[in-house]
């Protein structure tokens, strides 16, 4: 993990316009230090942090108490503070940035309420029995989540008058919801269905890809966006020709990577 980190870290780094204008000058080491980490590199972070607190996790989920405990906290602190939060016309109240600037943000915060009720909110869905209504109420939850997300982001970003990210966030309340849903979905899917042997391939290539998929995209998304952002289409097209576009290049560059002895084991 540590290793793919620093290979991907200076991949992005040394495809910068920003560096290789510094290489021009003469001044590769300074431009290495001075650039900032490449935003998505984040999730290394945590993964790592999370391998270190795994023993601590083990010991929660193999209490009943304490697992409830964490899931309520998460709905409620982990979930419903954060996404509170970020609606705008509340921004307005002393009280609310307060809590937004020191505890929302806080990196300590995003670790202990992120990562670490995820891990506990996954293992009771891993364990807990599937049923025709619980997947009902995962799939009501992942909709409303995705519905509330669409329609946040486009109002306010109207308001603000710029565009905004803040309903991405995996602390808040709606992606909690859709990852919840997908998870649960999945699990039923595959645990009340006999998949057949082409699907069961298909879906282990793509398993194995998605890391590779995470660590290579914001590049793709930059030479993508060469392409594209020129043309003046539908904006819905455009999106869904943005997103396959930059899946199916994606996804084809990390099978390849793969296909190296050392790389796949390496890098993605």
């Amino acid at each position: 993990m540590v290793i793919s980190f620093l290979l991907w870290y200076l991949a992005y780094v040394v495809t910068t316009p920003r560096f290789l204008f510094s290489v021009l000058h003469g001044q590769p080491s300074i431009a290495l230090i001075k650039l900032d980490m490449p935003g998505h590199l984040w999730y290394l972070f945590f993964a790592i942090c999370l391998y270190v607190l795994i023993p601590i996790l083990r010991s929660i989920t193999a209490s009943r108490d304490l697992t409830k405990y964490v899931l309520a906290l998460t709905l409620v602190a982990g979930g419903a503070l954060p996404t509170l939060l970020d609606i705008p016309f509340l921004q307005d109240f002393g009280t609310v940035t307060l809590l937004r600037d020191n505890l929302y943000g806080a990196y300590g915060y995003q670790l202990g309420m992120g990562y670490f009720a995820y891990f506990v909110v996954g293992y009771a869905l891993s364990t807990c029995e599937l049923t025709p209504k619980r997947l009902r109420l995962f799939i009501l939850a992942g909709c409303l989540g995705f519905a509330y997300t669409v329609a946040m982001t486009v109002s306010s970003s109207v308001i603000l008058d710029t565009k905004t990210q803040a309903y991405f966030n995996y602390c808040s309340l709606n992606i909690l919801g859709e990852s919840c849903s997908v998870f649960y979905a999945t699990r039923y899917a595959v645990e009340k269905h006999t998949l057949s042997p082409q699907l069961s391939t298909k879906l282990a290539m793509l398993s194995d890809s998605v890391f590779g998929i995470y660590l290579i995209h914001m590049r793709v998304i930059n030479l993508v966006c060469l392409v594209v952002e020129p043309l003046k289409y539908n904006s819905l097209f455009m999106t869904g020709l943005m997103v396959a576009s930059v899946f199916i290049i994606s996804y084809l560059s990390t099978r390849l990577i793969r296909r190296i002895p050392i790389a796949k084991d390496w890098i993605v």
